[in-house]
């Protein structure tokens, strides 16, 4: 909640700082805040991996990839649109599993045997595609903060391959560097 002198008491949006030094799950991320976490599947698509995709999860170029878009949700507010590249040509598993479902990495564990061991990322800014404003209900066109990154899981094999666009407003990327 936060108070506006002559306006009133309003419902205050969630802003989230993401420690991006640990490998972590939005979910235990959100949770840590007091936030509700949320996932709602937009789409799930079969298809095959592309040059950059394929290289990116050393897989074969033509080989069978799922791509799966889900928005990520704190206190029911959308917080980051979330496209990933899974790799079904090698963990035929998670062709079939649920993508509603809150936590990936726990998905990836359960449906793999694996953990994930490691991510490469990159951040960086991007305007709003009309798709990504309108599930982060936002302008089209206004930046937005662009996190691509590769999940390997135990055995250094890569798992996912994302790119995620992040509400301008509910969320930030913070490290802590030392010398």
């Amino acid at each position: 909640m936060r108070r506006e002198p002559g306006r009133g008491t309003f419902l205050a949006s969630p802003r989230l700082r993401s420690n991006t030094a640990y490998l972590h799950s939005f979910t235990e991320e959100i949770e840590r805040w007091g936030y509700t976490p949320g996932a709602r599947l937009i789409s799930r698509e079969e298809g095959v991996a592309n040059e950059e995709v394929a290289s990116r999860l050393e897989i074969g170029e033509g080989d069978e990839v799922l791509f799966v878009r889900r928005l990520r949700l704190a206190d029911e507010r959308p917080i980051f649109v979330c496209d990933s590249y899974l790799p079904v040509v090698r963990f035929p598993a998670l062709k079939d599993a649920d993508y509603g479902t809150v936590s990936l990495s726990k998905l990836f564990a359960e449906k793999t045997g694996r953990g994930l061991q490691n991510s490469r990322q990159w951040i960086g800014a991007a305007t709003a595609t009309s798709d990504v404003a309108t599930l982060l209900e936002i302008p089209a066109g206004i930046p937005v903060l662009r996190v691509r990154r590769i999940s390997f899981v135990t055995g250094g094999v890569p798992i996912e391959l994302v790119e995620a666009h992040f509400h301008p407003e509910r969320y930030q990327h913070y490290n802590e560097l030392h010398a």
